[in-house]
C-alpha cells in the first residue's frame, strides 16, 4: 500500500451507506481517482466542508493497486470558489466543467495541462462578464488536448482565409470551405465569419484574457453550437450535461435546446 500526496478538485460526491461519501478528484498528478471518505457525514467529521464539490484540495489517500476505490485519509481546502456559493447561475457553468472532466477523461490518466486549464476555467468563471464563454473555451481546450485540434485559419479546399461573411463548416473534417468553392452538404453548417474569428480566440486565449469580453448573443449561440455538435461528433457517448440544462432553465428558460449535449 502506497501514501499518495496530491491536490486536486472534487468532482463528484455521492453518498455511501450511513456516514461515508465517495468523491471523485481530478487531481494533478493522477488523474481522476475516485476515494471513498469514511465517516464524512457525520456531524465530527475530519474532513468537515473539504470535500464540497469544486474545493480544490491537497489530498492524503492510501493507494491500493488494481482496486477501482481508494481510501482518502486526509483532505486540507486549498482553495475555495467563494463566489459560487452566491450565484447559482456560475456554480451552474463550473459543475458543468467538472461534468465534463469526470466523463471523459480515464481514471488515473494524469493529465497536468487539462488540470491547469481546469483550475483557470473555474477562477475565470467565477469573475467574468460572460462566465458561459468561458466554458466554452474550455470544451474546446479538452478537444485541443485530445487531439482533435480543428483547422480553423483557411479554407480546407483554395488554402485561403475567407474574405465572405459566412463559410462552411464541415464536423468530420474539422475545418470549412469559402463560400467560392465547392462542397458536399452532408454534415455542413453555415455560420458566421465572426464565429471563427472568436473560435479562434478561444483557442490562443487563456481564460483570464476572456474574464472582461463581452459578446452578441448570436455570436455565441453559433459558437455554443459548433463546439458541441464537434464534441458530439469526435466523442462517442457523450452525455447531456445536467449542470448545462439546469443553467439553461434558470438563465433562459424560453431558448432552445439546440447544440446541447
Amino acid at each position: 500500500m502506497n501514501i499518495i500526496k496530491t491536490e486536486g478538485i472534487i468532482i463528484r460526491s455521492q453518498d455511501y451507506l450511513e456516514s461515508s461519501k465517495i468523491v471523485t478528484c481530478y487531481t494533478k498528478d493522477y488523474g481522476k481517482v475516485a476515494l471513498i471518505a469514511k465517516g464524512a457525514r457525520r456531524p465530527k467529521s475530519k474532513f468537515g466542508g473539504a470535500i464540497d464539490l469544486l474545493h480544490q484540495v491537497q489530498l492524503v489517500y492510501y493507494l491500493k493497486e488494481n482496486r477501482e476505490l481508494q481510501t482518502l485519509s486526509q483532505a486540507d481546502i486549498f482553495k475555495s470558489f467563494h463566489y459560487f456559493s452566491s450565484d447559482i447561475s456560475r456554480f451552474s457553468l463550473a459543475l458543468a466543467a467538472a461534468e465534463i472532466v469526470n466523463q471523459l477523461e480515464m481514471k488515473e490518466h494524469p493529465n497536468p495541462q487539462l488540470y491547469s486549464y481546469f483550475v483557470e476555467t473555474l477562477t475565470s468563471i467565477e469573475k467574468a462578464n460572460n462566465p458561459e464563454l468561458i466554458l466554452y473555451q474550455f470544451v474546446w481546450r479538452w478537444l485541443e488536448t485530445s487531439g482533435f485540434r480543428p483547422k480553423l485559419r483557411r479554407c480546407l479546399k483554395c488554402g485561403q482565409f475567407p474574405a465572405n461573411e459566412t463559410v462552411r463548416f464541415k464536423f468530420s473534417l474539422g475545418g470549412y470551405y469559402c463560400s467560392n468553392c465547392k462542397f458536399g452538404t452532408e454534415g455542413v453548417i453555415k455560420i458566421s465569419i465572426e464565429c471563427i474569428h472568436l473560435i479562434l480566440e478561444l483557442r490562443d486565449s487563456t481564460p483570464i484574457q476572456l474574464v472582461d469580453k463581452r459578446i452578441e448573443d448570436a455570436i455565441l449561440s453559433e459558437v455554443k453550437y459548433i463546439i458541441w455538435r464537434f464534441l458530439q461528433h469526435h466523442v462517442e457517448g457523450i452525455k447531456e450535461l445536467k449542470a448545462l440544462r439546469f443553467f439553461k432553465k434558470i438563465s433562459r428558460p424560453n431558448e432552445n435546446r439546440v447544440g446541447a449535449v
